[in-house]
């Protein structure tokens, strides 16, 4: 048991480490696609309403 906790936290921060630069990258390309979306949507809306 001793061991396996010991290897589990020398692999944790690497995971983290990589788990937060995919969460940074997913949300840079979510941002980017959510606006796009977003203004697309309101043109579409307001076309629609008018």
């Amino acid at each position: 048991m001793r061991f396996e906790k010991g290897e589990k936290r020398c692999c944790r921060p690497r995971k983290k480490k990589r788990r937060k630069e995919r969460k940074e990258k997913g949300k840079k390309k979510r941002r980017e696609r959510k606006e796009g979306r977003r203004r697309k949507r309101r043109v579409v809306r307001r076309s629609q309403q008018r």
